[in-house]
């Protein structure tokens, strides 16, 4: 899933945070390092993956998130 998204610019966050405020969140471990995550509408994720700073990523609806 995270392959399908980008870390927003400066300017893009408006175009996204235009959605009605739901989302669904979890967490993933990595190497023993657990991370959060969390998705909402428009297709924004919310992550301190994989540094453990939080970040604010966009990315377009992907049907197959490996990308073959």
């Amino acid at each position: 899933m995270f392959r399908t998204y980008h870390r927003l610019k400066e300017g893009e966050l408006h175009a996204w945070y235009l959605y009605p405020s739901c989302w669904i969140k979890g967490t993933i471990t990595v190497r023993d390092k657990t991370f959060h995550w969390e998705a909402r509408p428009g297709n924004t994720l919310f992550t301190d993956w994989p540094d453990g700073i939080d970040k604010m990523l966009g990315g377009k609806h992907s049907d197959n998130p490996a990308g073959e």
